[in-house]
């Protein structure tokens, strides 16, 4: 479902976002927000394009072949996978790899594994987005087209891609936001966001510096950024690889390891794992005070058990208050005869 895989990224994305915040390094988390934004926002309204264009169909199985039916939502939906994967150094690049060099450079005074093992997670992450958006765009833009509906594909009008237009720009243009301080890019170019957001997050700066978490400086040399272009490079590149024609190597995989491609295919079983260890015990939690405070007490004991209680009371009080006047005189002689034998008894 194509709205569901941009779904999953923002996830992903939000945890870049909350790496660069937890890491102290605010300003590349926030430009990451910012430059998220643009791609992400012009992704989400090209999955809507290719759905106008394909009858409200999502599901990419059925795509293949857009690029030639849907040109202006191709290109733009191409350039905002470049910005996110960062197989260019678009906006998303510079921003993802901001966050990640900071948390790898980062000392954290209580766990110092802390930092690089966010790093590693993040690249791996990063990985991963690389493979996922190029899987994603392959199967809906390039090949054949797999369906009746991808045959009949149109364009959607200026209303809905000159939008996406300006989004893809932004995401370009945003890469100029997160330049870093390399000895090729002009100085008034260099760290441009986080000088921006400076006055803001400086207090927070010297708060970490005076606990002992110590923010990391801008990358030295261009070493790190070739590390981050080629595992945009290798999650691309298998992509590429098993996509471009994918009846044949999803295929064989799938066949060569079945038990591996359900455990994918059901999403590595995320939910059932959750549904077990918090959603089932939270159940049977809530399940068991209903029944005993909301059933067995608010309801049993006070809403219902109080009413029941008079109306036992008035059920026997009633036996003797039955209107037979006959039964009033008995009851009147008997309380008499009782009243008589007991006065006198006691004198």
């Amino acid at each position: 479902d194509i709205k569901k895989v941009l779904a999953y990224s923002t996830v992903s994305q939000l945890g870049f976002m909350f790496i660069g915040v937890g890491s102290g390094i605010y300003w590349a988390g926030v430009l990451h927000l910012v430059t998220h934004a643009l791609f992400k926002g012009c992704l989400f309204l090209g999955a809507g394009s290719v759905m106008h264009g394909m009858g409200d169909r999502t599901d990419i199985r059925e795509m293949g072949g857009l690029g030639k039916k849907m040109p202006q939502t191709a290109w733009t939906f191409g350039i905002a996978t470049v910005a996110a994967t960062g197989i260019l150094p678009l906006s998303g690049f510079f921003s993802k790899d901001g966050i990640l060099a900071g948390a790898h450079a980062t000392v954290n005074p209580v766990a110092a594994w802390v930092g690089p093992a966010a790093y590693w997670i993040g690249t791996v992450a990063a990985l991963g987005t690389a493979f996922y958006m190029t899987r994603l765009y392959v199967l809906t833009f390039l090949g054949k087209a797999r369906s009746a509906h991808a045959e009949h594909a149109h364009e959607s009008s200026p209303v809905m891609y000159v939008p996406l237009w300006i989004l893809a720009i932004g995401a370009v243009v945003a890469a100029l936001l997160g330049l870093p301080a390399l000895h090729f890019v002009p100085g008034w170019l260099q760290d441009v966001f986080g000088r921006f957001t400076d006055p803001v997050f400086e207090p927070a700066y010297e708060h970490l510096k005076h606990v002992g978490h110590l923010p990391a400086e801008a990358h030295e040399g261009i070493g790190p950024f070739v590390f981050a272009w080629l595992v945009a490079a290798v999650g691309t590149g298998i992509a590429w690889f098993m996509y471009r024609d994918p009846a044949t190597v999803p295929a064989k995989l799938a066949d060569a390891f079945p038990r591996l491609y359900q455990l994918v295919l059901d999403k590595f079983r995320v939910d059932e794992l959750y549904g077990a260890v918090v959603l089932n015990p939270v159940k049977s939690l809530a399940r068991g005070l209903w029944r005993i405070v909301d059933v067995g007490i608010i309801d049993g004991l006070f809403v219902n058990g109080i009413p029941r209680l008079v109306a036992f009371c008035g059920s026997v009080v009633r036996l003797a208050q039955n209107g037979d006047v006959q039964r009033y005189a008995a009851l009147m002689a008997l309380a008499a005869a009782v009243i008589l034998y007991f006065t006198v008894i006691g004198s």
